[in-house]
Parts: C-alpha cells; sequence; structure tokens
C-alpha cells in the first residue's frame, strides 16, 4: 500500500477527506484499516480523525495551521538586548541595554 502525503493538499481537501473517511467508519461501520487502505492514510490516522469527531463534532476536523506556534510577546527580533539576557537567566548585562 502506498500512503499519500495529504499535507501537500490545500486544507479543503484536507478536511474532506478527513470527514469522508470518519463517515465511512461511523454510517457505514467500516473497519478503520480498510477506510485507511481506500484513503491511503495510517490507521492511527482515521482513529484520531474518528476520536476528535467524536469527542467535537465536523468543526474538530477543520485544518488547522500547521508548524510551529509564534509567541509575540518571546519573538527575539522584538526584545531589547538587555530583556534578551535577563529572558536567558543572564541578568549581568541587563544594565547594557
Amino acid at each position: 500500500m502506498q500512503l499519500k502525503d495529504t499535507r501537500s493538499l490545500p486544507p479543503q481537501a484536507q478536511q474532506e477527506i478527513r470527514k469522508r473517511a470518519v463517515m465511512a467508519v461511523i454510517e457505514k461501520e467500516r473497519p478503520q484499516g480498510e477506510v485507511a487502505q481506500d484513503f491511503g492514510v495510517t490507521r492511527t490516522a482515521v482513529n484520531q480523525w474518528v476520536q476528535r469527531y467524536r469527542q467535537g463534532g465536523e468543526a474538530a476536523l477543520k485544518a488547522c495551521k500547521q508548524g510551529r506556534r509564534e509567541h509575540p510577546s518571546l519573538a527575539r527580533s522584538n526584545l531589547r538586548f538587555g530583556e534578551r539576557s535577563s529572558i536567558a537567566g543572564n541578568d549581568n548585562y541587563s544594565s547594557y541595554s
């Protein structure tokens, strides 16, 4: 079985795949492994989608922004030298800002 990397698809397409896979498991009562093979994803992924659907409904299947979250208050480019040193635990240089 050749697995597809669905991360390269647009978010709408990812969401539609999740929804179809979950409905195949819940409404048609098909085994998760079989559904995973049909959609070219892992059984673990289908299992996670079904669990998320049961906890949060269709909204839980929406595609989210991928990657690392940015915390604006800790962005290094926004801090002065003394503040960076203080955050790093080196208060010796905080007077040089």
